[in-house]
């Protein structure tokens, strides 16, 4: 609110359909790597971690072309 912290708004989430996810893990480095990009403060260090849902919304957002939103990719065990 005091924008500060990177959060997207409601009217800007794009939701992609995905087979299967990867760890949170990852998705929190692709995040990371698009929050460096675009000078974004996440907010997120091991305390403080998202919940996986609000992770796949961001990134369904902001890196559409991404390999996990591929029909047939293999999330990791």
């Amino acid at each position: 609110m005091d924008g500060k912290i990177f959060c997207p708004r409601y009217p800007d989430i794009l939701l992609l359909a995905s087979p299967s996810f990867p760890t949170k893990d990852v998705l929190i480095s692709k995040l990371q790597l698009i929050s460096k990009e675009k000078k974004w403060n996440l907010g997120i260090d091991e305390v403080s971690k998202p919940d996986k849902a609000w992770l796949v919304n961001v990134l369904s957002t902001y890196l559409t072309g991404d390999e996990i939103f591929a029909k047939a990719y293999p999330a990791p065990q």
